[in-house]
Order: C-alpha cells, then structure tokens, then sequence
C-alpha cells in the first residue's frame, strides 16, 4: 500500500509541510525568547532608573539638611516593589546608619557588580538558587557614585512567558496539521487521478484496445499525454 502514488504523494506533501511548519516554530520560539528577554531588561531598566531617581532626590535632600539630620526617604523599598513586581536593592555603603529598616532596602554584596563605576549595568544574579535577571543603576551626590538601585526579576517568569507561546504554536501546529493533511489528500487525488487513468488507459493501448476512454481535463503534461494516448496508431488524430 505505500508503494502506491496515492498513498505517497499526499504523505510527500504532508512532509514537506511538517517541516517548513517545524523549521518556522523553531525560528519563531528563538525570536521570542530573544524579544521576551530584551523586554524585561528594557522594563527593568525604565524601573531602576526612575527608583534611583527617587533615591538620588531622597539622599540629596537629605545630605543638604543644614540641621545635620540625615533622615532616609519617607517611601518604603516594600512599596515600590508591590507596584513594580520586582525584587530592589542596594549595592554601596550605608546612606542613613542604624536607620535602615525605615527604608526597606536589602543589601547586596558589593562585589556583585562594579557599582563605582557609575554606569547602568545589565546582569544575571543569583539568589538562594533562583536565577534573576537584573539591571542596576548608580545613585550620585554630585557627580561621585555612592551606591546603585538594583531591580531584578526571576528568569522563570521570562521562560513562562515563552512556554504559554510554545502551548499555543504547538495548538496552532495541530490545527495546521489537520489543515494540511486535508488539503495534501485533496491536491494528490487532484493529481493522481489523472495519472492513474492514463497509466490504464496506456496499459489498454498497448494490449490493443485503441477505443478506451482516457481524461479529457488532464493538466499540463498529462494532459498532452492524454491527447497523444487519443490519436490513433501510425497516423494524426
């Protein structure tokens, strides 16, 4: 059964299908993983630059008190981080000493990243064995670095959001497929039919029957064939 043409085609077409469908969902997964993770650095870095603002403005207000009295900003590290998502912190020396449960910020450890150097850096932080991607970035007094604004999010939430598009290619492959077996079985009867009849019909041409019926409506190739199975022996039609 599989050495017949009607049965090889359509499983022809069908391949090649699946393939161009695999090749494509393979392309589309990578793109998407690249745009999920330029996304959240993106979000992480339009988070931590505008904490850090907040920041910077609490510890230049509070570093110009004439009276001398340091006090840490009014909002709270807890805040911010139920209206972002993301995890914050601090990387630097302590701004406002024995008063830094008012703030909120947890620590990391300085060596995490160059935080003097006083630029906005994109890493990957590990934390009590979750992953996280982070971007930091540097809170000045003047033009000296004191310290940076860390915001993080867990890489899992990154890879979720590219796992719920795989779920939906791989629905959207199923439904393909279907699409795919059934116009591959229409096309090939489209095709072998013909080829079929003809490969009959020269089969009774040369067992001598002149007088059978061969398709009218062939396509192309088979088509001329049909018109030359028609004329009869030794002479034009």
């Amino acid at each position: 059964m599989l050495g017949s043409l009607r049965v090889r085609l359509p499983l022809v077409f069908l391949a090649g299908i699946v393939l161009a469908g695999l090749v494509t969902t393979l392309i589309s997964v990578r793109l998407f993983q690249d745009y999920a993770h330029d996304q959240a650095l993106n979000s992480l870095n339009r988070e931590a630059s505008g904490i850090a603002t907040l920041y910077s403005n609490a510890v230049r207000a509070s570093y110009g008190n004439k009276a001398g009295d340091r006090n840490p900003p009014s909002f709270a590290a807890d805040n911010l981080e139920q209206a972002t998502g993301d995890k914050i912190y601090w990387i630097g020396p302590e701004l406002f000493p024995g008063q830094q449960e008012l703030t909120g910020l947890k620590h990391l450890p300085a060596k995490t990243i160059d935080w003097q150097s006083g630029k906005s850096l994109s890493f990957e932080l590990n934390l009590k064995h979750r992953k996280y991607l982070a971007v930091a970035n540097p809170i000045f007094l003047g033009t000296q670095p004191i310290g940076a604004i860390v915001v993080a999010t867990p890489k899992t939430d990154v890879r979720h959001r590219v796992a719920v598009l795989i779920e939906r290619l791989a629905l959207a492959g199923v439904l393909g497929l279907l699409v795919a077996g059934l116009l591959a079985w229409y096309l090939s009867r489209r095709i072998v039919r013909p080829l079929l009849q003809l490969s009959d019909a020269a089969d009774e041409v040369a067992g001598g029957n002149y007088a059978v019926k061969v398709p009218r409506r062939a396509p192309g190739e088979l088509g001329h064939l049909s018109e030359r199975l028609k004329a009869p022996p030794g002479g034009s039609p």
